[in-house]
């Protein structure tokens, strides 16, 4: 995830429909930043930006369960809730 590094196997070629749903779920949203946010700490941990990624993680997770506990997710909001699963998967590796 750094600049300069292929593409890590672990996300794929859907990288590229990013930057089109940005803003659209705050589910998806949350859980982009706390991949970004994850690889910056990788890059420069502290203890400001773990904190900062460990809070990120705890709110996509918490807004992952508010949807699925919903159990009527739209075909978009599935797609949104597998992309914020994978980031978080991403995060954590």
């Amino acid at each position: 995830m750094l600049p300069g590094a292929p593409e890590p196997y672990v996300l794929g070629e859907w990288l590229e429909i990013i930057p089109q749903r940005i803003g659209h779920s705050e589910t998806f949203d949350i859980a982009l930043e706390c991949l970004i946010t994850s690889a910056l700490t990788y890059v420069n941990t502290t203890e400001r930006n773990l904190a900062e990624t460990c809070a990120l993680n705890s709110r996509a997770l918490a807004r992952i369960r508010a949807m699925l506990s919903r159990g009527e997710e739209s075909p978009k909001e599935q797609d949104d809730i597998l992309l914020a699963i994978s980031f978080l998967y991403a995060a954590e590796v």
